[in-house]
């Protein structure tokens, strides 16, 4: 099932690459207030959406956005919708932000779950309670796993509603495990065990360079840390507080965490040493530089699509208790658009949600479909009989915790990414480079706790 949607989806992309190229627009951006490719122009009394769209993963998500824009406004009269893709998270986030001070932002935009209180600091975010309580109420939201719908919430209201969800899983070569005596249907399940796989598939040449390594994990701040953070505190606190005006990073359970991960290359020989880029860490599996990478259930349809070999999927190594989190994108409704457009949009919102369609995003990208309702349909059952190892991101839930969410999220996810990297290039030891850290974080969040 989803090899014909991709098949179809792909034959589509190099009819709007041929046109893209002729008139030297990026195949899947448009820029604000125009059309998308192929699209004419909006019939007069038409409602005209535009959505900011991110893609932070690899394979042909920004495609797949296109490809709902379009269904929808042929189920739809009277609503055209133009879909602007806007880079990463941070650079949607940044493209928003100069809209929205200039006059002229989307209507909706899919931005990071874990930005809800920035956006809210500047005042730009419609609570949508009104929109559910006239559609679906309690009924659709109750459908939401709660880990996703955690951040959606602030003060009592819903600002978001969850859609491009994931969670971070280990993916693992099982040619690799059986090339030495391991049983690929056994993946490392303790911190201890991730150390001793990867130095087992981790291979030198005879003059001691790395010919493979063993694990991956990329160094990208709180998402990647997250998960060890949690694993190892002692009652498994989050890396902040719920109010979002704290952070925890100086604590003794982070320090160990921190110098584990360093251990895996230093000590271990299992990783490389140094900084792992996120957005290399995918084609490091797939090229099989890597036998094991700590990667975004989003990846999982790039991955099955790519690879040459048997690969599995596991929840992630743990410490003192299993822990992943909850990342990804949520749907959000901008200040500034009329009446007529805040009802068309929260249509789209509730299209886009529906559990088939849900579904269905969870086949064709790995992320995990945000509505429990999605995993009792067909298509999901089908899923998973077709690719059995994709089954653990939606095991994992139970043990996801929440994203690093936080007043002046960047500039707090900055200072721990320099402070992370220090630590991974040898620059700093943890306990130094965490305590910098935390004194750091502590002045940017100072104004909220006054």
């Amino acid at each position: 099932m989803r090899k014909k949607r991709l098949a179809a989806l792909m034959a589509a992309l190099l009819a709007a690459s041929s046109l893209a190229a002729c008139s030297g627009q990026t195949p899947g951006a448009a820029s604000a207030g125009e059309n998308t490719e192929g699209q004419e122009a909006a019939p007069a009394g038409n409602v005209e959406l535009e959505i900011y769209y991110p893609v932070g993963v690899g394979g042909t998500v920004s495609q797949l956005i296109e490809q709902l824009a379009q269904e929808y406004q042929e189920e739809t009269e009277g609503v055209t919708i133009s879909s602007v893709f806007s880079g990463s998270y941070d650079d949607t986030l940044q493209k928003l932000i100069t809209s929205y001070q200039g006059g002229n932002p989307p209507q909706l935009t899919i931005l990071a779950n874990s930005t809800i209180l920035t956006m809210l600091s500047m005042d730009m975010v419609l609570p949508l309670d009104d929109l559910i309580a006239q559609d679906g109420g309690s009924e659709y939201i109750d459908d939401f796993f709660p880990g996703f719908m955690a951040n959606c919430v602030f003060d009592g209201k819903i600002y978001s509603i969850p859609f491009q969800r994931s969670t971070l899983l280990l993916f693992y070569n099982k040619d690799h495990f059986r090339e030495v005596g391991l049983d690929p249907e056994s993946p490392p399940k303790t911190w201890e065990e991730l150390a001793e796989y990867g130095q087992k598939l981790t291979k030198f040449d005879e003059n001691g360079s790395a010919e493979r390594w063993g694990v991956m994990i990329p160094s990208s701040g709180s998402w990647d840390f997250g998960p060890y953070v949690i694993s190892n505190s002692a009652n498994g606190e989050n890396i902040m507080s719920d109010d979002g005006k704290s952070v925890m990073f100086d604590t003794p359970e982070n320090v160990e965490a921190l110098q584990f991960l360093r251990d895996l290359g230093t000590v271990y020989k299992a990783s490389p040493e140094g900084v792992i880029e996120m957005d290399t860490a995918p084609a490091n599996f797939i090229e099989q530089k890597t036998s094991m990478v700590q990667l975004s259930s989003g990846n999982i349809a790039n991955i099955d699509s790519s690879v040459t070999f048997d690969y599995g999927i596991a929840t992630l190594p743990y410490s003192k208790r299993p822990a992943s989190i909850a990342g990804g994108g949520n749907l959000y409704m901008i200040k500034g658009s009329t009446e007529e457009e805040q009802k068309a949009a929260w249509k789209f919102i509730r299209w886009l949600t529906e559990p088939e369609r849900q579904a269905q995003w969870n086949v064709d990208t790995g992320y995990v479909a945000a509505r429990k309702s999605a995993f009792e349909t067909d298509i999901m059952e089908q899923y998973f009989k077709d690719t059995p190892q994709a089954k653990v991101a939606r095991e994992q839930l139970d043990s996801c915790y929440n994203e690093l969410c936080v007043y002046e999220l960047s500039r707090i996810n900055d200072a721990l990414t320099r402070a992370y990297d220090s630590v991974m290039t040898g620059a700093a030891e943890p306990q130094a480079a965490l305590t910098a850290l935390q004194a750091e974080c502590d002045e940017i969040l100072a104004p909220y706790n006054q």
